[in-house]
């Protein structure tokens, strides 16, 4: 195995990483709708403060695909190379940003409500469509970046993957938030 084969492995897992990661957190924002009792929403969100792991993942997929660009002697002014690499420091910082204030937050008011139904504004918090639009648009973000990594298009190119993938993910962390706001659903089967 070579120097550049061990780096793309990290990268690529760091990357399987982050939409595990992701997929975790969205699987646990989608079955809050499923919570009417405070024990109930505290477990299915339990996965919500692994949200921190995002930062060292993001890290990592920075600098070893900066170290695989300098192995592969990229062009650093590609478009696909600089776009992707901002829109990876654009999910690197909403997290400390948007996220981290809203878990602390929500870890404020779980502690505040203690047992029985989930109240109104509970319920108001952990369904805020600013931060499920976020964690989506991310998600969306993220899967922008990869289009841009393995079609290597010109710099609107990439931009615009970039962009079509946001609002992609930010419309759908809308409707979810809208659906889970709407309260407690009936589990089927």
């Amino acid at each position: 195995m070579s120097l550049e084969e061990f780096v793309l492995f990290v990268h690529l897992a760091a990357v399987a990483a982050a939409f595990f990661l992701g997929g975790v957190v969205h699987v646990s924002e989608w079955q809050v709708r499923y919570a009417t009792t405070m024990q109930d929403l505290r477990l299915v969100t339990r996965p919500f403060k692994w949200g921190a792991m995002f930062g060292p993942i993001l890290l990592v997929i920075l600098l070893a695909g900066g170290w695989l660009a300098s192995l592969e002697d990229y062009d650093m002014g590609a478009g696909w190379l600089w776009v992707s690499s901002l829109g990876t420091l654009v999910l690197l910082v909403d997290g400390p940003v948007v996220m981290a204030p809203h878990g602390k937050e929500l870890r404020k008011a779980y502690a505040e409500a203690g047992e029985g139904p989930v109240p109104p504004a509970v319920r108001a918090l952990v369904c805020d469509p600013r931060t499920w639009v976020v964690g989506h648009l991310n998600t969306g973000l993220a899967l922008g970046i990869v289009f841009a990594m393995v079609v290597k298009p010109d710099a609107l190119g990439s931009v615009l993957a970039l962009l079509v993938g946001a609002a992609l993910g930010g419309w759908i962390g809308l409707q979810r938030s809208k659906a889970a706001l709407a309260g407690p659903a009936v589990k089927t089967a």
